[in-house]
């Protein structure tokens, strides 16, 4: 008798540990879809603030891309493009 109540008792240990592991993946998933998401939101920004409203004609212009991300990061850009495009 005392044999079953210990093999239950390891068995609902078993059971708590599958289940806090399970608990803790699904944690660290989320914490993963937090920071994807976070990432989506930050591209969609980027990309709205590609474009600028002009208020006589309310149609979309496209703004240069060195007033938005720096004439250094430009530069390296269009470096690492050609480069690409060469090879």
């Amino acid at each position: 008798m005392g044999g079953e109540f210990v093999s239950k008792y390891l068995m609902s240990l078993q059971k708590r540990k599958i289940l806090t592991q399970y608990l803790n993946h699904d944690k660290k998933l989320s914490e993963v879809d937090g920071a994807y998401l976070k990432t989506k939101r930050l591209v969609a920004e980027i990309l709205k603030s590609l474009y600028s409203v002009r208020p006589q004609s309310k149609r979309k212009v496209r703004k240069p891309l060195n007033e938005l991300i720096g004439e250094e990061l430009v530069k390296e850009l269009s470096f690492h493009l050609t480069s690409q495009l060469e090879s």
